[in-house]
């Protein structure tokens, strides 16, 4: 009998766990196929280069010395002490496409059944469709305005879609984009498309096949979980990010020249991923220390990410994150209930989805100021957390990003923050005031609801500015509003 997940051989013996990599083990274990991403040797087609002895023996030398400086470039850029530099105009290169948004949840006209919403250079989203349709064309444009995303959720639980074309002009899939669509066996994912989402087709239990043009160089995590069907799937070859359990076990991965494609292997307590890159994140921890040490190379690969690498750890009490790692992303932390003290460097400019959900004994948290984004329900049912200071470097507060931090009594809003998405606050329930600054202009339904100890909301705008943001829109509140002008 083998491990589903790291290949290792297991014998007869019956167990709950696999004893090399701690993977929870199915009873039928020797049906099941060996995963063949762990310990598959990668391959790439080799060119049939046919040419003279006398041409052979100039090129050779000239390239040995070109192969040379590659593998130098390619592998020893990631090592200690040299760091690789990922940046390009202020941007990671594996960041999910993001943008700002100018307005949202419009009902569409022409076409009808659609919703979006508009970002500033004024291009659009898709946010949610309301028309039963099983194959459906995704139109380039709605009410003329250029369809660039698929946002959260936007086709979830749309258990009547059999197939969906996806426009050339759409560069993004959100998180949950195709969630639960059980009868979807068709998806055509254009070459435009750059990044995909956490869970974009979770549970899409119909789909026999995806390929995922070589376009893509964002995966999220979990992906395709519960696409029971799932047989083959094609990927990029020169992925930049991948999250954790993108595919089911028994899913065959090959590239786009049709060799076997690993996404991870297993070093230590860690789980990291293959990305035929100088660096890797860490997308599984099956240690049992209380503090346990994250290192900044593994297998000479600089690690860079965290995402999924702790979810559920009751093990885990106090964590330093090493200064390689610069983005912190989806569920890293997620309901670690002993995690009293963690530190995060100031290499680290991202905090990704739901990355400390329910770290119930966390107090306090310091946010670098490199960090510029925070994602959804971050921080959200840290019910222990008092006091949190957003640094100047970050430009919006997302969904629910601080819901249920019910001792939260101070928060600290720089100018630098143009938006306060839905439910940002939801059921701060020990928060009396709050100061937001007139750099906002956009402020979304329910932030404060059940805000039950608010008193004061201090505005640094004027009154006339006031009514503007919030025209329409129910905060969930009755404090009182002082005016700074």
């Amino acid at each position: 009998m083998f491990c589903p997940m790291c290949g290792f051989d297991l014998g007869d013996q019956v167990l709950n766990y696999c004893k090399n990599c701690g993977n929870p083990l199915k009873e039928d274990i020797s049906a099941q196929p060996i995963r063949q991403q762990i310990y598959a040797e990668q391959h790439r087609p080799k060119p049939n280069i046919r040419k003279r002895s006398r041409l052979l023996a100039i090129l050779i030398p000239v390239l040995v010395l070109v192969l040379a400086a590659g593998i130098y470039l390619i592998f020893f850029s990631g090592l200690p002490g040299e760091k690789v530099d990922l940046k390009m105009q202020g941007k990671l290169f594996f960041e999910p496409f993001k943008k700002e948004y100018k307005e949202k949840d419009i009902e569409s006209q022409n076409p009808t059944g659609y919703f979006y919403n508009i970002f500033t250079d004024g291009t659009i989203e898709i946010a949610d469709f309301t028309i039963y349709k099983e194959n459906l064309q995704i139109p380039q444009k709605i009410d003329g305005l250029l369809v660039t995303g698929i946002g959260n959720e936007a086709f979830a639980y749309c258990d009547h879609l059999s197939s969906v074309t996806i426009p050339d002009s759409v560069i993004s899939l959100g998180n949950e984009a195709f969630y639960e669509c059980g009868y979807l066996s068709t998806v055509e994912i254009p070459d435009s498309v750059m990044s995909i989402g956490n869970k974009a087709f979770w549970e899409c239990s119909s789909l026999s096949k995806i390929t995922i043009p070589e376009s893509v160089k964002y995966i999220g995590s979990t992906v395709f979980y519960g696409c029971t069907v799932l047989k083959k799937a094609i990927v990029p070859y020169q992925l930049e990010y991948c999250g954790s359990q993108i595919f089911p076990d028994y899913t065959e991965i090959q590239d786009h020249a049709g060799q076997k494609r690993p996404l991870y292997a297993q070093k230590g307590d860690f789980m990291y991923t293959l990305l035929n890159q100088p660096y890797t994140g860490l997308v599984r921890y099956n240690g049992t220390d209380k503090k346990p040490h994250i290192p900044e190379t593994i297998d000479e690969k600089q690690v860079i990410y965290l995402e999924d690498t702790f979810i559920f750890n009751q093990d885990i009490t106090d964590v330093i994150i090493p200064n390689s790692v610069i983005s912190v992303g989806y569920v890293t932390f997620f309901d670690c209930n002993y995690l009293e003290r963690i530190i995060i460097p100031d290499s680290v400019t991202s905090i990704g989805d739901w990355t400390f959900t329910g770290c119930s004994m966390l107090k306090d948290i310091i946010i670098p100021d490199s960090v510029t984004n925070i994602g959804e329900m971050a921080f959200s049912d840290c019910t222990a957390l008092e006091r949190i200071v957003i640094p100047d470097s970050v430009t919006s507060i997302s969904y629910w990003t601080f819901g249920g931090c019910t001792s939260l009594e101070e928060i600290i809003i720089p100018d630098s923050v143009t938006s306060i998405d839905k439910r940002a606050f939801y059921d701060c329930s020990s928060l009396r005031e709050i100061s937001i600054p007139e750099s906002v202009k956009y402020i979304g339904e329910y932030s404060f609801l059940d805000c039950n100890s608010l008193e004061q909301i201090y505005f640094d705008g004027s009154r006339k500015q006031w009514q503007t943001l919030t025209e329409g829109v129910y905060l969930g509140t009755d404090a009182e509003v002082v005016f700074g002008k």
